[in-house]
């Protein structure tokens, strides 16, 4: 027979290990939080007036969000460059995001986790003040070293200094024999009205923003899109992964079930766009009416093959985003590249 002694002491191990696996253990993961919610949360997210956030502005409009338990807020913010930071300064809950943001924030100790890949490629289309084009002979159909050429001694609106609309415009003029800092000024505007407005008062001769911001100025006959960055149209940036919805690493640990419920949204509003594109285009109006209502259906079918059907990451080209940004001096270092560190597929419906 078993001793008191040694019958305690198994009692004992017993005991404990019903303490470690109600508190889940020593880690911590999203297999020990709830996988559905039970309850409405909300989530704050961004609001730009760009064509490629429709997935987000459908999934609240037209119910997606409710039917998995989520309530979006929208917050505007004036420039790009304040999208991925704002998840950590209290704003933001989920955001937008590209991987030089994600490189950058991490050397500074904030990890943010892309968690659908939202845009394939860069949509930033290239628009410049139809009087600067006047008595060149260059036009959107020239040979794209010519549409270049013409840029020189103008001056360039970005939101803010290290936005997409300022990073990837440096990156195009070096591609093309361009000294950004010599050649051209580079001017910050601040917001996307803001790059439009200044556009047409002569302050600025031209700015990059994906649609629906250079199909207005087309529109309001101020403008003539010179490179379509939508179509593919400068090798110097198809290779880059664009726009990522991404979150800070501790908002996912403690939030997961709210993270694949806005995934969840996010897909379900992206299939269900994709086939009801004029009730797309309302619901973007009823978001932004200041916008050109035929900006909206020029500016999205021209973005539509660059949004991500599936929000799936390719680790391949992940890496190769990472290092584009590294040779182009905009991030120091590459982190690590594999899945679950700045970047996972975890949160994808199943049939993604």
């Amino acid at each position: 027979m078993r001793s008191t002694a040694s019958r305690r002491q198994g009692a004992l191990i017993v005991v404990l290990a019903a303490l470690v696996a109600a508190c889940g253990g020593s880690s911590t993961s999203s297999a020990s939080s709830p996988q559905t919610l039970t309850k409405t949360v909300t989530v704050r997210t961004v609001k730009q007036p760009l064509a490629y956030f429709a997935p987000m502005y459908v999934a609240a409009d037209q119910g997606f969000a409710r039917q998995n338990k989520l309530d979006i807020q929208f917050v505007g913010l004036q420039a790009g460059a304040e999208d991925a930071p704002a998840v950590f300064n209290g704003t933001l809950d989920i955001t937008d995001c590209t991987f030089d943001n994600i490189a950058n924030l991490r050397a500074q100790g904030k990890n943010l986790v892309a968690v659908y890949q939202l845009m394939d490629h860069v949509t930033l289309d290239l628009v410049v003040a139809n009087r600067i084009l006047q008595g060149t002979g260059v036009s959107a159909s020239s040979p794209l070293a010519d549409r270049y050429r013409v840029l020189k001694g103008h001056r360039f609106g970005i939101s803010s200094p290290g936005s997409p609309s300022d990073i990837l415009l440096r990156i195009m003029l070096k591609a093309h024999g361009l000294n950004p800092d010599r050649d051209v000024q580079i001017v910050r505007v601040g917001s996307i009205a803001g790059l439009f407005a200044a556009l047409k008062s002569g302050q600025i001769d031209g700015y990059i923003l994906s649609p629906p911001s250079p199909q207005q100025a087309v529109a309001a006959g101020v403008g003539t899109i010179l490179i379509y960055n939508t179509k593919g149209e400068d090798p110097a940036l198809n290779k880059f992964l664009y726009v990522s919805l991404c979150a800070s690493e501790d908002y996912i640990k403690s939030n997961p079930a709210v993270v694949r419920a806005y995934v969840k949204s996010i897909q379900e509003a992206n299939d269900w766009m994709r086939t009801h594109l004029d009730q797309t285009y309302q619901i973007l109006q009823k978001e932004f009416p200041d916008v050109n209502p035929s900006t909206w259906s020029t500016g999205l079918p021209a973005l539509l093959p660059a949004v991500s059907r599936n929000g799936k990451f390719d680790q391949a080209r992940v890496a190769e985003t990472y290092q584009l940004y590294k040779d182009n001096g905009v991030i120091q270092t590459v982190p690590p590249t594999r899945q679950g560190v700045t970047w996972t597929n975890a949160y994808l419906p199943a049939q993604s």
